[in-house]
């Protein structure tokens, strides 16, 4: 059994705690539908591949390191770091724009 007691907070206007309450368990009860629908959704080895396809798009550390030093062949000014030049060059290529030589 709720006990309904009414609160006056800071503003000028009553608040049903049993109103809140109900709004609360009743956002529980939309959350917990709305997770066993989408859970039927897909199924565990779609999941899987949607999980697997998504990590082919990430660089390794070995795929960084190579980016990197390709960059540092581009050296403008030959003072081993990275520069503007050097960075318009590699959003360049990451573009598909051909690159100045």
């Amino acid at each position: 059994i709720l006990i309904c007691i009414n609160v006056f907070l800071k503003i000028p206007k009553l608040i049903d705690l049993c109103e809140m309450n109900e709004a609360i368990s009743q956002k529980d009860r939309i959350i917990s539908q709305l997770n066993t629908a989408m859970a039927s959704m897909f199924s565990q080895s779609e999941l899987d591949n949607a999980i697997f396809e998504a990590r082919k798009g990430l660089f390794t550390s070995e795929n960084v390191e190579l980016m990197i030093n390709k960059i540092l062949e581009w050296d403008i000014n030959n003072d081993g770091a990275i520069g503007l030049e050097e960075a318009i060059q590699a959003l360049m290529i990451s573009t598909g724009i051909k690159p100045i030589e």
